[in-house]
């Protein structure tokens, strides 16, 4: 599996279509799966993101029951990104379906002082990282709303 030799977590989720969707997230090193982590982790993303997620894996594969949360942007191709850094390197960070709660009126800019964003960014800090060396992201600079070229990408 691919969580387990890349230094990968992979989230899997359902969107308000029924469309399966993948979040793959570099980490900081390839400890077998730390449940508090990954739970951790899971629960921010489901608080700001209208996204069912099923599963979680590195190494092993834990399964989650969620909600899938009905709204503007809850489709495989709406995403929140927020851009990470760390030591001198910067890194996107996607997020699928995310709830329109978690953006300023313009509805694109992400609400960096939003609490659940702020709970979802500090659970990214803790597990996340980039490079060979999992360089850990230690601050979020910026996030916006985008959205994937459904006639590019294959639900």
């Amino acid at each position: 599996m691919v969580g387990a030799w890349y230094n990968q977590l992979l989230i899997f989720g359902v969107d308000g279509s029924g469309n399966v969707t993948t979040n793959v997230l570099s980490l900081q090193d390839q400890t077998p799966m730390v449940d508090t982590a990954v739970d951790t982790l899971i629960a921010a993303y489901q608080a700001i993101s209208g996204v069912s997620v099923f599963a979680a894996q590195k190494q092993i594969t834990k399964q989650y029951s969620g909600v899938v949360t009905p709204g503007a942007y809850s489709t495989w191709a709406d995403r929140a990104v927020f851009n990470m850094q760390g030591a001198n390197k910067n890194a996107n960070v996607g997020l699928v379906g995310p709830l329109s709660s978690i953006f300023l009126s313009d509805t694109i800019t992400l609400n960096l002082s939003n609490t659940q964003v702020l709970a979802f960014i500090a659970a990214l800090e803790a597990i996340i990282g980039i490079g060979p060396g999992g360089i850990p992201m230690t601050k979020c600079n910026r996030g916006y709303r985008t959205q994937t070229n459904p006639f590019n990408v294959a639900p």
